[in-house]
């Protein structure tokens, strides 16, 4: 009834304003008031499962998911949610059915889509997985593109970019790109740093799991330095007491495996200090004189962490890694450049790629 979604709006905002107060407990008392009140608010539902996985009491996010599944079963964020909880859960297998039920639901919700590539890409499934992203960002699905064919305008901004940053010992760039060409606009940029500049460096893959970039670089650059990666996801798979593999699906384990160190989305503060070591572990491992860091999409971080946490996150880091001399770069598209804060004094230098340049790439 009205009154009841009236209700239920109400105590959703006092939700809100006790989430924001940093009352957590007595946020959670709202939401499930506001969803008894009224079954079908599913913006309730949604933040009490989040917030539940942010608390990282997981069985109960997903119960909660399951309630909001049930109370709404025609809602693909129900789904989504549910796929989100399982995820943390390290169920992979099942997490791909709830986002798949999501987006069968409603193709157009791109959040889905890109948590199905993520999970598709946990378990080794990276065709599937990149026509996921394809759809993410707004396209429709096609294969992964043949070996990169430079477009010499390409090849004549990077330079001219990279020149600027040699002159200036190192430096922030902004890479600028339609949301369907990010990934490839990425790619492009680390093939020129890993093979003309013959840098090593380090590759915060925010969107994507690591060995999508893997797979996609091996068919683009062949160097002897591949760079570091740390993994964001929303579910790190946690390590055992003898540092093996935890969890179910192919997982790796956390913090380290190999060349890939997997940190939780929520927690960006760490992405600083990993970020730091990665760079030591390389230059020791190379002996190179220049280094990078690459992140791949500032956007879905704020997905999970929102403006503000993003804002004070780059004021802090990027202002840092320039003061080291490192060649420092961040994909984003142009609408989310506030996201930057303030860590240069200037605004920052930006490598605008654009798509027709990475067509046939």
């Amino acid at each position: 009834m009205q009154g009841d979604r009236t209700r239920a709006q109400a105590l959703f905002d006092l939700g809100e304003r006790a989430e924001r107060s940093g009352d957590p407990g007595g946020a959670l008392g709202w939401y499930d008031a506001a969803t008894r009140a009224d079954p079908g608010h599913s913006a309730a539902w949604q933040r009490r499962c989040g917030l539940l996985r942010r608390l990282d009491r997981a069985e109960e996010a997903h119960a909660a998911a399951q309630a909001f599944a049930a109370a709404l079963p025609g809602a693909a964020a129900a789904h989504a949610e549910a796929g989100m909880c399982l995820m943390v859960l390290h169920r992979t297998d099942e997490a791909v059915a709830a986002f798949e039920r999501a987006v069968k639901i409603d193709p157009g919700l791109r959040t889905a889509w890109r948590s199905l590539g993520v999970a598709l890409g946990k378990l080794g499934r990276f065709e599937e997985a990149f026509r996921c992203f394809d759809r993410a960002e707004g396209r429709a699905p096609e294969a992964p593109p043949p070996p990169a064919r430079r477009d010499p305008e390409l090849a004549a901004a990077v330079h001219d970019r990279l020149a600027a940053l040699q002159e200036a010992g190192g430096g922030f760039t902004h890479i600028s790109a339609d949301g369907p060409f990010s990934f490839k606009a990425a790619l492009a940029v680390l093939g020129f740093l890993l093979c003309d500049y013959d840098m090593d460096g380090v590759v915060v893959a925010v969107s994507r799991p690591a060995q999508m970039y893997r797979q996609a670089l091996s068919r683009r650059a062949v160097t002897a330095h591949p760079p570091h990666y740390i993994e964001v996801a929303a579910s790190p798979p946690k390590a055992t007491d003898d540092g093996t593999a935890g969890g179910a699906g192919g997982d790796r384990a956390g913090p380290t495996a190999g060349d890939v160190t997997v940190l939780s989305a929520f927690e960006p503060d760490r992405i600083a200090a990993s970020v730091r070591a990665a760079l030591q572990k390389v230059a020791a491992r190379y002996g190179g004189e220049e280094h990078f860091v690459l992140i791949d999409d500032l956007a879905a971080m704020e997905f999970y962490n929102g403006a503000d946490v993003v804002r004070r996150f780059c004021s802090g880091f990027f202002g840092e890694l320039s003061g080291l001399g490192i060649y420092t770069f961040a994909v984003l598209p142009d609408g989310k450049a506030q996201l930057l804060g303030t860590a240069l004094s200037v605004p920052p230098a930006r490598l605008r790629v654009e798509g027709r340049w990475l067509a046939g790439a």
